[in-house]
């Protein structure tokens, strides 16, 4: 299944030189699409580290920028929106609170980037508010968050009804399997390592990657275990879960 490499985060040594070095690894290793943090800095700073990401990977790479809820009000966002759009960015994830639904409807006006939301969203109903209101051109759906698979494919199918994509957020095991069963999905998110998708040190499999696309694993279920001595390895002293191991 396609997949898009997720990074580009903010560190203290990483520059715009070095954060186009990540991406266009990202690109060397096969992956058409990359992801990309954006927002903290002042809208000069921010193009200046998205010209060097598109400058790097190329332009038939498609580049999202993730901005993790960085403004508050819609004129601050159109500020570094409105500069970052000539560097075609395949969408801008999660502008506002997530709560803000009406702002995003108002920048999804305003400018011609994709805009893409609803990570963090439970249950149709609200993503039905987020597509009744033209606030998402592409939904991130997340099953771990939005109610489980059934909810997922329910909301997936309430999406297609008004033609918007769903390219669901964060754990790409789970989402490999629902991306590939479910029409209308294009890409899975994929994280390279385990820093940020910390949660993958418990399992026992990872999951191949070929040419920047994942490989459907092949074992029952969702096709993965839990490492038990990993799972010994993290758990908490006195916690529930140590009281069930013992």
């Amino acid at each position: 299944m396609p997949a898009y490499a997720s990074g580009g985060y903010y560190l203290d040594d990483k520059g715009p030189e070095q954060l186009g070095a990540e991406l266009a690894g990202y690109v060397e290793h096969g992956f058409r699409a990359v992801k990309m943090k954006t927002g903290r800095l002042s809208p000069a700073e921010e193009e200046a580290r998205v010209a060097a990401a598109r400058a790097a990977v190329g332009d038939g790479v498609h580049l999202m920028l993730d901005a993790n809820n960085a403004w508050s009000d819609l004129p601050t966002a159109l500020r570094t929106v409105d500069r970052l759009a000539a560097y075609d960015p395949f969408w801008i994830e999660e502008p506002f609170s997530p709560d803000d639904i009406d702002n995003h409807a108002r920048l999804a006006r305003a400018t011609r980037v994709p805009v893409a939301t609803g990570e963090i969203e439970a249950g149709r109903w609200r993503h039905k508010e987020l597509l009744e209101k033209d606030a998402a051109a592409v939904l991130q759906t997340d099953a771990a968050v939005c109610g489980g698979i059934t909810e997922f494919r329910r909301i997936a199918a309430l999406a297609a009804g008004h033609g918007v994509p769903v390219a669901p957020h964060w754990f790409h095991d789970l989402h490999v399997h629902l991306v590939a069963s479910t029409p209308g999905c294009p890409y899975v998110e994929f994280f390279t390592d385990d820093r940020v998708l910390n949660f993958r040190r418990l399992l026992d499999t990872q999951i191949e990657v070929r040419g920047g696309e994942l490989v459907l694993p092949q074992t029952p279920g969702l096709g993965f275990g839990f490492d038990r001595e990993a799972v010994e390895r993290y758990t908490v002293p006195g916690s529930a879960a140590a009281a069930a191991a013992a």
